[in-house]
């Protein structure tokens, strides 16, 4: 209904990839078809073309259009210059990063990354900010396997989400918390964590939020000795990760309580789909 009001192509632009950017968030893979026959336009002023065609590569991420979202990202990288405003320029360089985070280049992720994140937060962009820290955290968690950084980057979400007053964001990171200090079994963080979550108003929290926590329930049934139980929480999510690293890691871990549990039924398969 607002693309059919908009009086003119920059406003219906710009509405087309406000409804793009709510689609992206809920990685629906049709943000995409929105932005596809507007970024062909050759009579949009330079700064909202760029925006366009770096939120065309997100969508196109997204939709798991590898190559077309790294060849949009690339392009509109290079479109930025020494005019662009640094609004334009986090924005275009943290959608760049979620790109090159769906490829598979984590250094090049957390090179953009790196920089965006700070330039945001200088100019109040408190969830573009969020956005970044959290691509920074999935590299340290996911790659580097480092959970100082990956505490630092949280907190540094945590801060946007209080700034933003965004319950969503604030909730991710405490179950994302709460998963770190399940691995390392620090007792006294998860005592706190429970408090702070029981603190939190759940009720808007979508069923994949609050999915983040069955990694760490499994891991605590695991403690006990309910491997079993351990595998039946994890298995229903395991195709349902964001990246192949993830789902990777998460058929791994079936398989290992799988076999503690004795059941080398459905050790082999599950270790095969972590391959």
């Amino acid at each position: 209904l607002g693309l059919d009001k908009a009086q003119d192509e920059a406003s219906r632009v710009t509405i087309a990839m406000y409804y793009a950017g709510e689609l992206a968030w809920r990685r629906r893979t049709d943000a995409c078809d929105m932005l596809q026959a507007l970024v062909t336009s050759t009579s949009l002023p330079r700064p909202l073309l760029i925006d366009l065609r770096s939120s065309f590569a997100q969508a196109l991420a997204i939709a798991s259009r590898l190559e077309e979202a790294r060849s949009n990202a690339d392009e509109a990288m290079a479109l930025l210059d020494n005019d662009s405003s640094p609004v334009l320029r986090a924005r275009v360089l943290t959608r760049a990063a979620f790109v090159a985070l769906e490829s598979g280049q984590h250094r090049v992720a957390r090179e953009r990354a790196l920089i965006a994140a700070p330039l945001a937060v200088a100019h109040s962009l408190y969830e573009l900010a969020a956005f970044a820290y959290g691509i920074l955290y999935n590299i340290a968690y996911d790659f580097d396997d480092d959970a100082r950084s990956c505490m630092e980057y949280l907190r540094c979400k945590r801060d946007m989400a209080v700034k933003l007053g965004f319950l969503r964001i604030d909730l991710w990171v405490l179950l994302a918390m709460y998963e770190l200090h399940t691995e390392a079994g620090d007792e006294a963080a998860l005592a706190d964590s429970h408090r702070q979550l029981d603190m939190i108003d759940k009720h808007y929290a979508s069923a994949q939020l609050l999915e983040v926590m069955i990694p760490s329930q499994a891991l605590q049934a695991g403690w006990i000795g309910n491997f079993d139980e351990a595998q039946r929480l994890l298995r229903p999510t395991a195709e349902r990760q964001g990246t192949g690293v993830r789902r990777a890691l998460c058929w791994a871990q079936v398989g290992l309580y799988c076999a503690a549990a004795g059941d080398p039924e459905n050790t082999a398969p599950a270790l095969q789909a972590a391959e």
